[in-house]
């Protein structure tokens, strides 16, 4: 099977897959009150794009656009609103979620809404605010949210929480916790099958299960104690893809595996108990730092499998 990643770095060259040609549609419409970039886009099933971005200050837009599949503007969908702009974007029953720090929910025509309340907006203490890094919806509506959620005025905290389709907290999921490092948060979630999830972040310890930077979970939060990952414990990286063997892809590895101590590795595979997989080659770059101070700081955000 082909992999292509999508890579954001400051000095990357890598060479074309061979036997591929990208070209650019020139009969689709540029829309350009895009002012920065877009960071979430979901196809219709009539092929009109839903798209989450930042806008130009004189658009008129803050929430998200529909374009037709020719990239015209749509107007009968949307309206300016005070939800901000960007965010990731996610096709939910009844609607649409964004994500951009604090989930928001827009309906068929991209209206606010009704009655959508997320909780932890309005009722954690004012300091320390949350930290939510991820929304993760599931087919029934519900939500996980991750990152470091504050429950109370004490300060505890939680780093992956279920809600309700209305925003509401659901009370019949255990919020569950990064046990190590006190500032280790989840960041990023993705199905691994239909009844577990891979979360991933910053974290050694995940419910007192040493596996650093990433975890394999079942939907109700308690963890899967067959998968152990074997990341040097160093900083976040993601699950992006799962093949049909179980065998997870994995992105910015975070100074990989202690076999891989290198800071350039940026996607590597491993096998569904977490082990490395050393028969896929990893990607490297020539150059570069995975330095958390560095401002350019390489890094693959996307990976997707071709139809081979």
């Amino acid at each position: 099977m082909l992999i292509s990643v999508i890579l954001w770095a400051g000095c990357v060259k890598l060479s074309a897959q061979q036997g591929y040609t990208y070209v650019v549609d020139e009969e689709f419409v540029h829309y350009e009150n895009i002012f920065i970039r877009v960071e979430g886009l979901v196809l219709t099933e009539s092929n009109q794009i839903v798209v989450s971005a930042h806008w130009h200050p004189l658009s008129g837009h803050r929430g998200i656009v529909r374009l037709y599949p020719t990239g015209d503007f749509d107007n009968s969908f949307g309206t300016p609103s005070s939800l901000g702009g960007g965010g990731a974007l996610f096709r939910v029953p009844g609607g649409y979620m964004r994500f951009n720090n604090t989930p928001g929910k827009h309906d068929e025509l991209g209206q606010p809404y009704p009655g959508f309340n997320f909780y932890f907006a309005n009722n954690f203490p004012t300091n320390p605010p949350p930290d939510a890094m991820a929304l993760f919806p599931l087919p029934d509506g519900r939500f996980y949210v991750s990152g470091r959620i504050y429950l109370d005025s004490l300060g505890n905290k939680a780093h992956l929480v279920r809600m309700m389709p209305n925003g509401s907290v659901d009370t019949t999921f255990t919020p569950r916790v990064v046990n190590a490092p006190l500032s280790g948060k989840t960041s990023h979630m993705m199905f691994y099958d239909d009844e577990r999830i891979m979360v991933g972040g910053n974290f050694n310890t995940f419910e007192d299960h040493v596996s650093p930077h990433m975890v394999r979970v079942f939907l109700d939060g308690s963890v899967d104690t067959t998968f152990t990952s074997e990341f040097v414990e160093r900083y976040f990286t993601s699950a992006r893809y799962v093949d049909d063997q179980g065998r997870i892809m994995i992105t910015d590895p975070a100074g990989g595996f202690a076999s891989h101590p290198e800071d350039t590795v940026l996607v590597m595979r491993v096998l569904p108990d977490g082990r490395e997989d050393t028969t896929f080659h990893h990607l490297e770059i020539e150059g570069g730092t995975t330095a958390q101070n560095s401002y350019w700081w390489p890094a693959v955000i996307g990976v997707v499998p071709e139809d081979d």
